[in-house]
Parts: C-alpha cells; sequence; structure tokens
C-alpha cells in the first residue's frame, strides 16, 4: 500500500480501513442482558493494546500508542489506556461484535480460562450493573453449560476478525503526528466557540 499522507487522505484513510466489518457490543441499560459466545481461547490468545482514542470526523477511534517519549498523541496530552478488545459472537442478535473493556476484567478472565479452559467452549450471559453514564457500572458474567460453538443455524462459528489493523489502527510517526495537529485544530475552535457564547468575562 502506498504511503499515505495529507491530512484529508488520512482521514479517508482511517474511515476505510478503521472499521473492523462487526460492531461494537454494548448494554446500554441498568439491567440489560445478552448470550455471548468469546471468540477466544486462553490468555495467550487475547487482544489487548496499549492505545489513544482519537476523534475523526465526529468518530471516536483507537490508535496503538508507540509507546515511548516521541509519540505525538502521547506528547499531545492524549493519555493512552490498556483496553482488552473481546470478540464475540452475541447470540442474541446472531453476530459478531467487538466488546473493548478496561484491564479491570481480565483477572475475571482469566479465572473463567483456569477453572473451564478454553474461554471460548461454551456460552456466556452478561448483565450490566448500572445506569447509562454511570462511571461505576460493572458487568456480571454467567458461564453455562459446555457447547460447541455453532451459530443459530447450526453452522461453526468461523475465525474472528483481525483487531489489530482494524480496530485498533497502527499508524506511522507521520500520521500520527497529523492526527495530533488536527484534534488540537478541533479542540481550540470547540474552546473559542464556547467562549464566544459566553462572552465577556468568563
Amino acid at each position: 500500500m502506498p504511503r499515505i499522507s495529507g491530512r484529508d487522505a488520512i482521514k479517508q484513510a482511517v474511515k476505510e480501513y478503521g472499521g473492523s466489518g462487526v460492531n461494537f457490543f454494548s448494554l446500554k441499560n441498568d439491567g440489560d442482558r445478552a448470550t455471548v459466545r468469546f471468540m477466544h481461547k486462553d490468555d495467550k490468545d487475547l487482544d489487548l493494546f496499549v492505545v489513544h482514542k482519537v476523534e475523526v470526523d465526529g468518530k471516536q477511534q483507537y490508535v496503538e500508542c508507540l509507546q515511548n517519549e516521541d509519540c505525538p498523541l502521547c506528547k499531545a496530552g492524549n493519555q493512552p489506556s490498556l483496553k482488552v478488545f473481546f470478540t464475540l459472537y452475541d447470540v442474541t442478535k446472531d453476530e459478531l461484535e467487538i466488546w473493548d473493556r478496561g484491564p479491570g476484567i481480565i483477572d475475571q478472565m482469566l479465572g473463567f480460562i483456569d477453572k473451564y479452559g478454553y474461554l471460548n467452549n461454551r456460552n456466556y450471559e452478561i448483565v450490566r450493573h448500572g445506569k447509562t453514564g454511570d462511571t461505576k457500572t460493572t458487568y456480571q458474567l454467567f458461564p453455562e453449560d459446555k457447547t460447541d460453538a455453532v451459530d443459530k443455524s447450526g453452522k461453526p462459528l468461523g475465525d474472528r476478525p483481525d483487531v489489530y489493523g482494524k480496530v485498533v489502527k497502527n499508524l506511522t510517526m507521520e500520521e500520527m503526528e497529523k492526527l495530533s495537529e488536527d484534534s488540537t485544530s478541533a479542540t481550540e475552535r470547540k474552546d473559542r466557540a464556547t467562549s464566544a457564547k459566553k462572552g465577556p468575562g468568563f
């Protein structure tokens, strides 16, 4: 693939190649639940990345952090975070989805692996505890009996999509600098617009 340069070209590439081909899994309200099948085997098969969350054309995107002092997004004040990206088959919706979680869930998932073997050898019911916007929201997982990994029609579930390069984008230093500049400009425009609405003295 030829080198991508220029802000517009970079933003277009993020939109075209940033999609995972699947939706993101979410439970929006307190008490919502869904039955899922994780598409991961064990601790060596999990997708963990240190990422930055950036906004491109109003859409949130994940960019892999360079994890060094030269990372343009770190230098711009965009703090990185550790994320685990679970690919799961949502039995309720009959489709593949991505569930992005922080490191707090990792010990729980490793506990399931230790107790039951492969994570993908059974369905799990996930229940949300917490209202929309509640930062203390937790998710309770209930493992079901061991069953074959099949969809609603009885067909075996295929391979999971590649998170790296799609959901988590791997950009060059130059591309990250362009995104950082664009993000900074957008923040400055929002600040000016907010100040103008408030008027003098604020």
